[in-house]
């Protein structure tokens, strides 16, 4: 469970650092582009990756309770510019009323999070459609007893954080563009839509019942990451190329001739917890399907031999990845695909 950030001094300190986390992988100096708001065209500082196609700006505080973070992609320094995710948080925190906040852990590690309320006003974009998609990081804080969820989009003192926001950004985008059903809505089809998965009843963001791991205290900020680098691993296969589908509840997978024939749960720990959780849901999800894909669980790569040949014996296969370059390089995936 993670505890909200609320000080003004230190809320500042941790926007500074995202902002120089940012430009720090910016191509060039900041220029001048218009953005469109529902108010109209607002002039802001931005900005801009040339490799990865985005604009970003964080330098506005437009009312003077909150900081924003706008970001758009295809920057046009010239043209009015659309935004596509707002990361706005209260420079104090007082309640929720912004979609963002910071919290941190007890082992003092930082976390940027996000509610989900990202629709802008668009018909159908809503935190309810948008939690049946998503399938990156997420992290629990408690606020006067109560427990909320959130989306993780990075740990700020991780050496990860950028490609964190990085997957942030693009899946966000992805899940807009197939609930806008737009050109882009063929890349994250939902298994559930494609009628391979029982429709389960989506969860809300807002009041949690306790029932939560206390013991919890760390986000997975690397799931989503890893989960994007599983995809362009499997999609380099040619066979697998637009077959990857991803939803809230399973992590990736492949479906061939309209069935689920492989199901990816990832965890970013070797303790028995998560795997014990992995097992579950796999066993759980490839119950509900209509056949009975092949079942992987994606570990670190220091798990032991032993246990690899435990979840074996269940019928579930192991993939194992390590850490390279900010990549996270499956080293055995040959050996199954």
């Amino acid at each position: 469970m993670l505890s909200i950030v609320r000080d003004k001094s230190e809320i500042k300190k941790y926007h500074e650092a995202l902002g120089r986390l940012m430009r720090v992988h910016s191509t060039g100096k900041p220029k001048p582009l218009k953005a469109q708001t529902r108010g109209g065209q607002l002039l802001v500082s931005a900005y801009h990756n040339n490799q990865n196609n985005y604009w970003w700006s964080n330098s506005l505080t437009n009312r003077h309770h909150k900081f924003k973070n706008l970001i758009g992609l295809d920057p046009d320094f010239s043209g009015t510019n659309q935004i596509l995710i707002q990361i706005n948080y209260q420079k104090a925190f007082t309640n929720f009323r912004e979609a963002a906040l910071w919290a941190s852990d007890l082992q003092g590690n930082v976390y940027l999070l996000h509610s989900g309320r990202m629709g802008g006003g668009v018909s159908g974009i809503n935190v309810e459609n948008i939690d049946k998609l998503y399938s990156g990081s997420r992290s629990w804080v408690s606020f006067n007893s109560e427990e909320y969820e959130y989306y993780t989009v990075c740990q700020l003192n991780s050496s990860r954080a950028y490609s964190q926001i990085l997957s942030f950004i693009k899946q966000i985008i992805s899940i807009k563009a197939v609930l806008k059903g737009g050109e882009n809505s063929h890349s994250l089809i939902p298994l559930v839509d494609r009628g391979v998965l029982k429709n389960y009843s989506p969860e809300f963001w807002g009041k949690r019942k306790a029932y939560y791991c206390k013991a919890r205290i760390e986000s997975d900020s690397d799931h989503g990451l890893i989960v994007d680098c599983l995809k362009k691993e499997l999609e380099s296969r040619m066979r697998f190329k637009g077959c990857l589908r991803k939803n809230k509840y399973i992590d990736l997978g492949i479906v061939q001739k309209k069935q689920a024939k492989y199901i990816f749960e990832v965890k970013t720990s070797i303790n028995m917890q998560a795997i014990y959780a992995a097992i579950g849901q796999l066993m759980l999800h490839s119950h509900s399907t209509k056949n009975n894909p092949d079942k992987y669980i994606v570990l670190p790569d220091q798990l032991n031999t032993s246990i690899e040949q435990d979840i074996a014996a269940l019928g579930i296969n192991t993939l194992r990845y390590k850490w390279k370059n900010e990549k996270a390089i499956f080293t055995n995936i040959k050996n199954h695909f």
